[in-house]
This record gives C-alpha cells, structure tokens and sequence, in this order.
C-alpha cells in the first residue's frame, strides 16, 4: 500500500517478512511445562494440567523452566544445591532429563531458596537465555565454602540452545552479580518490549533493581523495602502487566520504563505465596490462618479493605506454598501436608466474579520431603489479552525508489508490538531519506518477524533512438525504436506524439524525438534524423597520370559526396587504387536506394624507354666478367623463347626463361670461338598480344 500526502511524503508498508518463530501471544508457550519438587512435573500444552513421570529434579523450595513459543520444553533447574554429602547439588537438565551442567554444590543458589531461580530469554539472541540464580538464608548449613562467606547471592549463568545438537549448553556459568542477597527473585518485561527488570532484596531494607539486557546486567538501583525483615519467607511477584509488585504482604506500584518501586500498602495477608490473574486486577494470597485464600481488587480506592473470601485449601493441615498463574489463566497453589505430602491447588477463574478453590488436582508421594516452590516465571507471558502479530496486508514489493528531497515513511503495523529497526530506532514508524537496505524485528515477546526494505536512489535514465535505416527510399517505410537500460516502465512519449511505446513507424523524413521519465519525475529526451534518398550519388575518378611506361607508379582515386559506399570493381576495400598496366578501371558509388557506375581508362605511354638489350659478344674465361650471354629485358613479360646456332645452323643453346644465359657449352662442352647467330622471341605484357622477334650475331671469344 503506497499513500502521497500533501507533504510529498509517501507512507510505504513493510513488503517482505521472514517468520522466524510461531507462537502464541507473548510466548505463553514457554511456561507450559512444569518441573517442581521431587521429581514432579506438569504439561499445560493441552490446555489443562498433565501430570510428567520422568522429570529428574529434586528441589525443597525453588525451581524455574523454560519451554519455546510452541511449548516444547528446553531446559529446567533447581537452581543450585548442597556439597555432597548435604543434599542433592544444583542441575540444569536439558528436554531429554540429561544433566547440561553440574552446580557441584559451590555454584549457583539454593534449591532451599524461596525463588532459587529464574529463566529470562536473552535480550536480542534468537536461542539463547539467561539463567539467574538465589542464594539462601541457610547458606552455610553445609558449612562454609573458601571465598564465599556470605553465599553466593545472586549470580548469572548463560545458555545457548544451539550447542549439543540443539539440547544446549552453558557458556557463561556461576557469574557474580549481587552479594549478599537471600531467597527473593523476580523479573518482569521491559517497557521497551526487549529487556527486562530484575528485583531481589538486600540486607540492608532495600529493593535492589537491575536492568537486564543483551549486555548483561547494569549496575543496580536501590529503593526502600519496608518490613524487610519478612522478606526472607517471602516470595516477590509482579502483576502480568508490570504495574505492581507484591513483596512481603505488601503491595508496590512499580514503573515498567524506570524499574522504580514506589507506594507500598500493607496488606496484612500471606507473605510467602501470591499471585496476581492473569489480567493482573487480582491478587491471590492466602490470609493469616494459612488454608483460607484470599484475593484483593487492586483497582479498588482502598485494595487493602477489598479482601474477599475464595474458599479453602482442603488439606490437612497445609504449609502452603507459592502461587503460581499457568497459561490455562488459572492459579495453581502448592501445599505440603502434615505428613510431607504434596498436593496441587487450584483457583479458577481468578479474572472471574465467582472465583473458587479446587482441589487438590494432583497429590505426590515426596518420600518425606515435601515441596513448596512453584517455577518462576516472569507472569507477563501469561497475559490474557493475546497480541499476535501478523504480516501486512499489502504484500507486493520490496523494493522503494527514493526520489531526490523526499521522505519515505515505513509502518511496521502490529499496534503494541515492540520494534527494532536496522536504524537504531525503536518506533513502529520510520522516516529514510538516504538509500540503503533497511530491516525491522517485529516482536511480541517470542514471535519475531523480520521485514526487509530496499530504498534505492532512481535509476540513471539512459535513451537512444535506433533506425531500421537511416536513409530509405521513396515509399519505404522506417522503424524508429528506443533503446534505454532503464528497468521499469518509464513513461515515453514521441515527438509525433505517440506514447508509452518503445517503436514507432513512418514515412517521412526530419528529425525525431523520444522523452522518457522515471517515476521520481526525471525526464531524458533522444533524437535522430532520417533522410530520404530519392536520386543515385554522384562519382568522381582521378588519377595521377593518364599514360604509363612499365614500372610507373600510378594511383586512381573514387570519391563521391552523396554515396554511403565507394569502391573499384577489382579493389572493393579501397577508393584509391596503385595501378600496375594501361587499361580500363571500372567504380562504384552506392547510397541507400542506387547505384552509380563510371570508368576511367589508363593509356600506353609512347615515351618509354626500350624494354629490350642485347649484347653482341660474351667472353666464357671463368674471370667472372660477361661469362655468359642473357638479353637483358626491362619490361614486364608474358612470353620468351631464345634460340642460338652455330654459323652452320646447328642449334647449340635454346631456353624459355628470361632469367637463364648461355655460358658458352655444347652438350658440356666449351664451344669454339666463333661467330653465332641469335633470334628471340618475346611477347611484353603492356604491349598487349604483339609478339616481338629479334635476329643477330653474337661473338664468342676465349
């Protein structure tokens, strides 16, 4: 969809869209399978809870798992453990249940922490995550470890889920971020839609904030906590859209775009477990006397006083645990009975008017150990209100033409989708006023689409004009065509007034003209001229000389004024021409529709020198000087025969070559001196036919 406004922008959509991922809105995918407790796990892929049997973890309090958009499991943790010979040690298992990394007890956090971890994708990777880990109150129950004397605090792992085939690995592990710091965790979404707000306590009544990002984690943020002192049984939760924190029974507006933490109310609730609905009005806790769940409207003028009755957990006598929204938008409740059984809650319909407790769903055998954590997620992927993202409508270039002095706006679309532009920018809209190749990620939080634009400066425009002929005779008609390495179709119009047409065809002659424009308005104008030819060339012949002796260097000249071709009949690649013999020559001179021939005629001088000499005497000695006896001819020959007898008439010498002599022998032998007589037979090429003949004496002496 291409729209000009009076500004002389033009607004371009984005054309071209790789899907990289598929996923439900704001990934919900990757909180649907569950591994908690002693080997417990759960699948919400069908959309109700599924029970797991071959889960590998053993975890008292903390837990975290991370699943793709379309809900396949990746990894899961405890987050840390004990030495050995003090409890189980601290895993991250891959989706096959296999060990990727062993926390050997002095890594990571606790698995006796109440948040001992959480999962953040990793801020602009496609598959890698970050993996933040809590220490304990209790740290040091196993004793303590060298270089740790106040725990581990918050630390950082890093995995990349294209290493091992596809299962994963850690590439930065056990990376101290925070110390000390004990069993509070929790993490929300950016503002900007990509990094992500990081929260624990410290030890001195503070929040300590910290921004995550594809960088890592920056430096902390501390705002005051009141009652710190319950934060250590107390498990922090963020509302679904990143407006609230409940921490330690109370409730604190928290802002999304600065990480600040400000107006806690105290709720007199439950401090270890809460969670808010998933369209994040709600918020569940369970009330004083433990089994009775509660939930407040944080939309109400006094929350505090809002508190409503749910129902009971049915239990006997239940040490509940953490809560826990799942992406079937229901409220999951863990709870440890009396006899260290494990047994799974649920408050339906919390977003509901009549929300109820049922349950329990599920109950464990945990060989004594019980349970209280949940994984930890960050509540935003649970979302009720689904934002998908979708191509634009208008799927038909790629490519933009950027005109000199105008601006190209592109919308990405996807209203509340977050955007990152090859440019830096972050809006949904940008403006190019340079070419290049552009590129946007759009994001709903686990589905990515990535749009490609091309914006080109206009094409040179280049035109010619190419004539079938460009002299035609009377009557024929000449085709005029227009040849431009311009791509497109750019708007043509001729000068006999015909347009967007690449030939034209007529019959007359004068000049003629192509215009050709592109669509930024630039305009290119072409011209040739055609002439009729209705009459023959004329055709001049000069030579040097008119009359030759043999050996004369003469040259004949053609030259015509009006002729496209001149040539000479015996010589077509020259109009100037060396002639060897009298004669007659014949030219031509062509245009494009007759033929003009003429002659010019090369006569025999009369003034030439003789072409014959005969000498009368030869002395055969062997002294090297006149030896032998030759005429000697100095024209061109086409016949010879010389004869020589003795003065009885007997022939002693005859040839037929002009350059052979005789050296005086008879049948190989030296002939007497003597008189002898001579004829030769000679006919001289520019003599033409007449024969010549020559008699005489010739005197041999020795």
């Amino acid at each position: 969809m291409m729209v000009t406004n009076s500004s002389g922008m033009r607004l371009v959509f984005i054309l071209l869209f790789i899907l990289h991922t598929v996923g439900l809105a704001w990934g919900q995918g990757q909180g649907n399978v569950w591994h908690f407790g002693n080997k417990i796990g759960l699948d919400f892929s069908s959309g109700e809870p599924v029970e797991i049997t071959d889960s590998e973890i053993v975890t008292y309090e903390g837990c975290a798992s991370m699943s793709d958009c379309e809900g396949n499991l990746l990894f899961y943790t405890n987050g840390g453990g004990r030495l050995p010979g003090y409890g189980n040690p601290g895993m991250i298992w891959n989706r096959n249940n296999e060990v990727m990394y062993n926390m050997q007890g002095t890594e990571g956090g606790s698995w006796g922490s109440g948040q001992s971890s959480i999962i953040l994708k990793k801020p602009g990777a496609n598959n890698s995550y970050y993996l933040f880990t809590m220490e304990e109150t209790q740290f040091n129950v196993d004793g303590n470890i060298p270089g740790q004397p106040f725990g581990r605090g918050l630390s950082l792992f890093e995995i990349d889920m294209n290493l091992n085939g596809g299962l994963g690995g850690v590439t930065i592990a056990d990376q101290r971020v925070y110390v000390p710091t004990y069993e509070n965790l929790t993490a929300c979404l950016h503002d900007n839609e990509e990094d992500y707000w990081l929260v624990v306590s410290t030890a001195n009544a503070e929040f300590a904030v910290f921004e995550v990002t594809e960088n890592g984690v920056a430096d902390t943020t501390l705002y005051p906590a009141p009652n710190l002192n319950t934060f250590g049984a107390a498990n922090f939760k963020f509302s679904p859209d990143r407006t609230k924190l409940y921490a330690g029974g109370y409730l604190f507006d928290f802002n999304a775009s600065t990480g600040e933490i400000s107006n806690g109310e105290f709720m007199n609730a439950g401090t270890y477990g809460a969670s808010f609905s998933a369209n994040s009005r709600y918020l569940y806790t369970n009330s004083s006397t433990l089994s009775e769940i509660i939930r407040y409207d944080t939309e109400a003028s006094d929350i505090s006083a809002s508190a409503t009755q749910v129902g009971f957990l049915n239990s006997s006598y239940p040490l509940i645990g953490a809560f826990q929204l799942a992406p079937d938008q229901n409220i999951y409740v863990i709870v440890t009975t009396i006899m260290s059984d494990v047994e799974l809650f649920q408050i339906k319909d919390p977003d509901g008017m009549t929300p109820s407790v049922e349950g329990p769903l599920f109950s464990w055998d945990s060989q004594g150990q019980g349970a209280f954590g949940l994984p930890n997620f960050t509540d935003h992927i649970f979302l009720l209100e689904q934002q998908p993202i979708t191509l634009p409508a208008d799927i038909n270039e790629t490519e933009f033409t950027l005109c000199p002095g105008e601006t190209l706006a592109f919308d990405a679309e996807n209203n509340g989708a977050t955007y990152q532009w090859s440019t830096g920018e972050s809006t949904q809209t940008i403006e190019v006023t340079t070419p290049g190749l552009y590129t946007v990620d759009i994001s709903n939080g686990c589905t990515v689409l990535t749009g490609v634009i091309n914006v080109v400066s206009p094409q040179d425009l280049d035109a010619e004009i190419v004539a079938s002929k460009q002299q035609f005779c009377p009557e024929e008609e000449v085709s005029l065509e227009l040849f431009t390495t311009f791509e497109g179709n750019p708007q043509i119009v001729w000068s006999t007034g015909e347009t967007d047409m690449v030939r034209i065809s007529t019959t007359e002659p004068g000049v003629y003209t192509v215009t050709i424009q592109n669509e930024c308005g630039e305009t290119l104008t072409a011209s040739t001229e055609i002439f009729l030819v209705d009459k023959a060339p004329d055709l001049t012949l000069e030579s040097t000389a008119y009359e030759m002796c043999p050996g004369d260097d003469i040259e004949i000249d053609a030259w015509s004024d009006t002729a496209l071709e001149v040539y000479w009949e015996i010589d077509t690649e020259n109009t100037v021409m060396a002639v060897e013999e009298p004669g007659t020559y014949f030219a031509f001179a062509e245009n494009a529709c007759f033929t003009t021939e003429a002659s010019l005629t090369i006569l025999p001088s009369e003034d030439c020198e003789n072409c014959l000499e005969i000498p009368n005497i030869f002395t055969p000695n062997q002294d090297r000087l006149n030896d032998t006896f030759r005429p000697l001819t100095n024209c061109p020959i086409d016949e010879y025969r010389l004869s020589i007898y003795n003065r009885w008439g007997q022939l002693v010498y005859q040839t037929m070559d002009p350059e052979d002599s005789w050296d005086g022998n008879y049948k190989g032998k030296p002939s007497p001196s003597d008189v002898y007589f001579y004829q030769l037979d000679v006919q001289f090429s520019y003599l033409g036919e007449e024969n010549q003949v020559e008699q005489g004496e010739l005197i041999l002496m020795r």
